[in-house]
């Protein structure tokens, strides 16, 4: 996004403590001024939390994935991202960016950020168990370090149930990062999947039945 206009409401000035309406947490804000024009560039860029739901190779044998969002926010007209790191079910990073059709796109795409430890504090503005509306002031500490919650639309909360809850005190989570550390999502650690035993044939000479 571009600022041409020189409007004060909009550029950032000295010693400002109010939260300006081109940034949020979580994101990273890139700010450039051309000395002879003195037009201000703003360069926003937020983080998004994804799951790759497919992996496929083209018809020029290079490998592809696809990213299904699971942050609320993006809008993607493809979904795509040609890369051979990871596999179904991978949690990734990315960002979004637009072309000239203003098509939004994956621009960058990154393995999340991951803390795992005891939850020994959640502070949370809601005196209910449900996530507030603008996560200003949430946090959770891990191992004595404050993760603070990344913006309401980019945050996905609770991986393992789908629901905008904070994590239990106590219990052993892995939280999802952006690359600042503001958190992305977070799951139960040290889940262990369940685990079956398929019998594929069987013959009754092998022991009394």
């Amino acid at each position: 996004m571009c600022i041409r206009d020189r409007d004060e409401a909009v550029i950032p000035t000295e010693n400002e403590d109010d939260k300006w309406v081109y940034t949020d947490k979580g994101a990273v804000v890139e700010v450039y001024i051309d000395d002879y024009t003195l037009d201000v560039t703003v360069v926003e860029i937020n983080y998004y939390l994804g799951e790759v739901s497919n992996v496929k190779t083209d018809d020029d044998d290079a490998d592809y994935i696809t990213v299904r969002a699971l942050s609320e926010e993006p809008s993607l007209d493809d979904n795509t991202f040609y890369t051979t790191d990871f596999a179904d079910d991978d949690y990734v990073v990315f960002t979004v960016d637009f072309n000239e059709d203003e098509d939004f796109y994956i621009c960058e795409l990154m393995a999340p950020e991951t803390v795992s430890g005891e939850v020994t504090r959640v502070d949370k503005d809601a005196e209910s168990n449900s996530a507030n509306n603008d996560n200003d002031d949430s946090y959770v500490r891990i191992d004595g370090n404050k993760y603070s919650y990344a913006s309401k639309n980019h945050n996905v909360y609770d991986l393992d149930e789908g629901k905008n809850v904070h994590p239990v005190l106590n219990e052993n989570y892995t939280l999802y990062l952006t690359p600042e550390g503001y958190i992305l999502g977070y799951a139960l650690a040290d889940q262990s999947p369940d685990q079956y035993l398929y019998v594929e044939d069987s013959d009754e000479e092998l022991g009394d039945w």
